[in-house]
């Protein structure tokens, strides 16, 4: 209750009306505000809440960090030998390549922030320079705008799906395929 009456008196800081936000009683909202005020470290949301409910008090409240445009949303692949982060399956979904690289570059510091090593693969439908199409060359173009942004980033892209945590997988799919397909 305390971090909804601070936000509701202290209106400059996140531009709220004269009266408490609506919906100020759900937890994530309560939550979104413990966190804009420091009280807590993170927010773990979704299981119970749509991906809307779970993003829409950080818009209102907490917005982008001051070096990025976009908000993104990532989320954790627990394999047995590894923890694989996924950047972006719920918030933007067709970003063009500009926001793709931002998304990418987001999620690199997201997976730092949890003490994973970043390497990024920007995924397409094509290997290399096997296949073509807008898709195909926005992810491309993303990738090169990351590895612009990000030189100390191990960035690669675009390998496909199916190739994107198998390096002998991507070596044999990009030889294997004829170019221009």
């Amino acid at each position: 209750m305390l971090a909804i009456l601070t936000l509701w008196w202290s209106d400059a800081a996140v531009n709220l009306t004269s009266s408490p936000p609506k919906g100020s009683y759900d937890n994530v909202v309560l939550g979104t505000m413990m966190l804009q005020l420091d009280e807590v470290d993170g927010l773990v949301s979704g299981a119970v809440h749509t991906t809307a409910n779970t993003v829409r008090p950080a818009f209102q409240l907490i917005k982008t960090a001051p070096q990025y445009n976009q908000v993104s949303s990532i989320f954790f692949m627990l394999l047995p030998e590894q923890v694989v982060v996924y950047g972006d399956c719920a918030v933007n979904p067709d970003p063009d390549a500009e926001t793709l690289a931002e998304i990418a570059l987001q999620s690199a510091r997201s997976a730092e922030a949890f003490g994973i090593e970043p390497r990024v693969a920007m995924i397409s439908y094509s290997t290399g320079d096997s296949g073509t199409g807008v898709d195909v060359e926005k992810v491309r173009e993303a990738t090169r705008i990351a590895k612009q942004r990000a030189p100390h980033l191990a960035i690669d892209g675009p390998p496909s799906v199916r190739c994107s945590g198998h390096r002998e997988c991507r070596q044999a799919e990009s030889t294997r395929l004829p170019r221009g397909r």
